[in-house]
């Protein structure tokens, strides 16, 4: 069988195999990563899909590549053909360094999580206008992922993150807000101290790595109000969750110290 008569047997395979799971809706794209991975069959391309479509760390990953891919080369989804679709995503992955290294990166990553059933994964995953918090805490897993979506807000704080790789992720107005936390793992620790991320960061060892369109930035705390004293007009800047429990506080204005209920 030549790579073409391949190429075509692979993509009618996962045709068949996508209308049952929630993987990825672009056969070529699919067909292509799934190409690069050492499987030995067509036999066991299910099993395969199965695990990656459970795992949603890595299906964002493979979402987030495939936005890049496409932002790369514009004319990718306008290409009915889905031979001649998955050559052009061949060629433009091989041709820009940082998706060929997303691609290899990832590729490596799957292939190592069919390789054991016993790698563990923690995800925090808060969509649809919620909020969501990890206080205090100490986490240890194989791999960790962080999401956000649709105007919603994770935040972790006071907590350890002990894991080969960890995700951050946050979309459509969302963020995460990481305060004294450390990510460690064997390779390396990174610390985080009042940091708001949005798109797609990748923690690993002492490295910090950001998608196109990405961003890490100081401050951002969701739970800080601030009000001016109405004798001295000095600003006045809290945690909301402090303030639990209590009906006044003191201006810190020392000239001040007026007693301000609320």
């Amino acid at each position: 069988m030549n790579i073409i008569e391949r190429t075509k047997e692979l993509i009618q395979t996962v045709k068949i195999h996508l209308k049952n799971e929630h993987l990825h809706e672009d056969v070529s794209y699919t067909s292509f990563w799934l190409s690069l991975l050492p499987i030995p069959g067509f036999l066991q391309l299910n099993q395969v899909i199965s695990r990656v479509s459970s795992d949603k760390a890595l299906k964002i990953r493979l979402e987030n590549i495939w936005s890049e891919i496409k932002a790369t080369n514009d004319t990718i989804e306008n290409i009915e053909n889905d031979v001649e679709k998955l050559k052009e995503i061949g060629g433009t992955v091989n041709f820009n360094k940082k998706l060929k290294e997303q691609v290899e990166n990832i590729v490596s990553d799957i292939t190592e999580n069919l390789k054991s059933d016993t790698e563990t994964e923690w995800v925090m995953e808060t969509e649809n206008w919620s909020y969501q918090e990890v206080l205090n805490s100490f986490v240890e897993t194989d791999f960790a992922a962080i999401i956000a979506k649709n105007n919603s807000t994770n935040v972790i704080e006071n907590t350890e993150i002990k894991s080969k790789k960890t995700h951050l992720h946050a979309k459509d107005g969302s963020k995460n807000f990481i305060d004294n936390t450390k990510f460690s793992s064997p390779s390396g620790n990174v610390g985080m101290d009042g940091i708001t991320t949005k798109g797609n960061i990748t923690v690993q060892g002492s490295s910090i790595g950001l998608g196109a369109g990405s961003s890490l930035n100081f401050g951002g705390n969701p739970n800080l109000v601030s009000a001016n004293c109405p004798f001295c007009l000095t600003k006045i800047e809290v945690d909301k969750r402090k303030l639990i429990g209590y009906s006044s506080l003191k201006c810190p204005n020392l000239s001040c110290g007026k007693t301000l209920n609320f």
